[in-house]
């Protein structure tokens, strides 16, 4: 009789350390996941910014005009938001 409490608690016990492993891997596990999805997430936004700032230096470039004076360069400069500075806009909308 005492034998079989001793069997009895003793398998409980290690199914109970069991459980305790399971759950702290599983726990890891979907740590690694979650880490693993932002990182991928925030490439991809990284890189779609990439190109819509290509994408906007690409049309400047294409807008652009041949040669300008050194005035309406300043004008230009003034006047023309960068590409970055209209990703940021976009973000902030």
């Amino acid at each position: 009789m005492t034998l079989a409490l001793i069997i009895s608690v003793s398998a409980f016990f290690g199914i109970f350390i069991l459980f305790l492993v399971l759950s702290k891997t599983l726990n890891n596990t979907v740590n690694h996941l979650v880490k693993l999805d932002y990182l991928l997430q925030k490439e991809f936004d990284l890189k779609k910014e990439h190109a819509v700032i290509e994408q906007l230096l690409k049309e400047e470039i294409k807008t652009a005009p041949e040669e300008e004076s050194p005035e309406e360069e300043n004008n230009k400069d003034k006047n023309q938001k960068t590409a970055a500075s209209v990703v940021s806009d976009r973000k902030n909308k």
